[in-house]
């Protein structure tokens, strides 16, 4: 159902006008929500969708980049600007929640790397939640609150296991934890990834920051 339907100032509309060549889009469908878009798994490019707030409507990110129509082009969910992003870039820590083949939610601390809005994690090929994912792919992924319960970045998301990392995943990975390797785990990056050899690979479908 079209929230804006029969509104004059429909928003869509004006976005509409942006395209002026002669593949028109078509209508789009507007949806009110609070947070970030899941994934359009039916679809190859993220619907538009606005936020009625008391001061008007918001676009979320992305959505002009609808009207270009590009060969392929798939949106990001991840953010890529404020806090969260650089946390998201920065942090060195965050947890992932499987779910075990009982129905218990279990989270463990791990380190990641975020490449072209997908959550990387190395895993050694026996610990539970690579277990867990082989029989569920759905997983949640956040970063730790500060003292007072904000600064909060949670991501629902899929996993899918690989055998490595892409390589230039691998190269960034690396540059991220190469000291941590030797300082803390007196250890070297090639025994690491020999060791933590299966790759969970995570795709956000909804993410929720403040």
């Amino acid at each position: 159902m079209d929230p804006f339907a029969g509104d004059p100032e429909d928003p869509a509309s004006e976005l509409a006008q942006l395209d002026s060549g002669e593949d028109h889009l078509p209508p789009l469908s507007l949806h009110e929500r609070e947070e970030v878009p899941e994934r359009s798994l039916s679809l190859r490019l993220e619907p538009l969708v606005l936020v009625r707030v008391p001061a008007g409507i918001v676009l979320c990110r992305h959505a002009v980049a609808l009207l270009k129509r590009a060969e392929g082009c798939i949106m990001g969910i991840l953010p890529d600007t404020g806090r969260a992003a650089e946390r998201l870039d920065g942090d060195a820590v965050a947890w992932i929640t499987s779910v075990t083949p009982s129905g218990q939610p279990q989270s463990s601390v791990i380190w990641f790397l975020v490449h072209d809005d997908e959550i990387y994690i190395a895993s050694h090929p026996t610990s539970p939640k690579v277990a867990n994912i082989r029989a569920n792919s759905d997983v949640s992924f956040h970063l730790n609150s500060d003292a007072h319960g904000v600064d909060v970045v949670t991501v629902d998301a899929d996993a899918k296991l690989l055998d490595a990392f892409p390589p230039e995943v691998q190269d960034a990975y690396l540059t991220k934890y190469a000291r941590k390797m030797r300082d803390e785990l007196q250890s070297t990056p090639e025994a690491i990834l020999a060791e933590y050899s299966t790759i969970l690979r995570i795709t956000p479908r909804r993410v929720r920051s403040y």
